[in-house]
This record gives structure tokens, sequence and C-alpha cells, in this order.
């Protein structure tokens, strides 16, 4: 009995008499009825066991169906962010975004040139020959072309040209004193 693959009850009859097989018995019970019913599970206990192994299968799998469902989340995310289509994405609106900024940046630059160009002209038109005649000035030049700057470039008979604002004409010299008005 002590080796048997059998579960082994013992219920021999009165609680105060051992027998040799209650010492190799797996189990011992005081009468053979107490003996039957340990044998034979009761049906109630059987079903609320149930119940509650159920129930405990239940929430064990929902809790790991619940695990699994974070650990997919997860690496759904994950995937999301090493994804070459999120690079690509992400790649894209950064394009956009130095695009505006070079936009901005040509913008900037446009106007900062048309504000130094307008200081340009304005400088020219100050050092242009033609403006100064507008003011009543004339431009005298030899017949060379050569503008005269001095007396002494001009001799007496020479014909000199003289340009005004609305345009030129020709002069014959016929006197080179210095200071003395004429």
């Amino acid at each position: 009995m002590a080796n048997s693959r059998a579960p082994v009850i013992s219920g021999v009859g009165h609680e105060t008499d051992f027998t040799l097989t209650d010492f190799a018995a797996d189990l011992r019970a005081p009468t053979p009825t107490a003996a039957a019913e340990l044998a034979t599970p009761d049906r109630l206990d059987m079903a609320q066991r149930l119940s509650e192994l159920t129930q405990r299968l239940a929430d064990s799998l929902g809790s790991r169906l619940d695990g699994a469902a974070e650990d997919c989340e997860r690496l759904r995310s994950r995937l999301e962010r090493v994804s070459p289509l999120g690079s690509i994405n992400n790649q894209r609106q950064r394009l956009d975004e130095l695009s505006l900024r070079q936009a901005v940046a040509w913008q900037h630059r446009l106007q900062y040139l048309r504000v130094e160009n307008k200081g340009w002209q304005q400088r020219l038109a100050a050092l242009n020959p033609y403006a100064v005649l507008q003011r009543g000035y004339a431009i005298v030049s030899n017949s060379e072309g050569q503008v005269i700057h001095s007396r002494a470039q001009v001799s007496e008979q020479a014909v000199l040209a003289i340009q005004v604002s609305d345009g030129k004409f020709k002069v014959r010299v016929t006197d080179t004193r210095p200071g003395e008005e004429q």
C-alpha cells in the first residue's frame, strides 16, 4: 500500500482505534462513511471550485490579453517612430519649414538689396553731370571732345561745344584774358 499509485484512504471504524493501514494510508478517516465522503468530493464543492478556477482563468487570461494589448500598442508606437514613412513625413515637415525660412530670408535679402540699390541710384544721380546741367551749369569741350577745365586749354578763335540741360551749341572764343568780365 505504501508504494501504491492510487491514493489510499483508511477508514476502519472507531475513532480511537488505529490499524496498520492508518499508518500506510495517504489519508485517515474516522469512519468508513467519512472515508467515502473524502474519496468522493461533494458536487456543490466541485461546482464552486470549478467556478473559482474558471474565474481565476478568465482573470488571468484577461490580464495576459491586456498585457499583450499594451505590448502591441508599445510596439506599434515604436514601429511608427522607426518607420521609414514616419521619417519621410518628418523630413517633409523639416523641408517645408526650411523652404519657408528660405523664402523669408530671400524676401529680407531682396528688400535689403532694393534699399541698397536706391541708395546707389541716389548717389549716382548726385554725381551725374547732367543733373548739374539741370541746375544751370554747362559742360564745355573742345573740338576733340575733351572737357575744358582751365582757361589755359583755350585759345582765341577756338570753336567750343557747350552742353546745357536741353541740348548743345557751338561758340567761338573771342577773348581769353583772366579775371575780366566780358
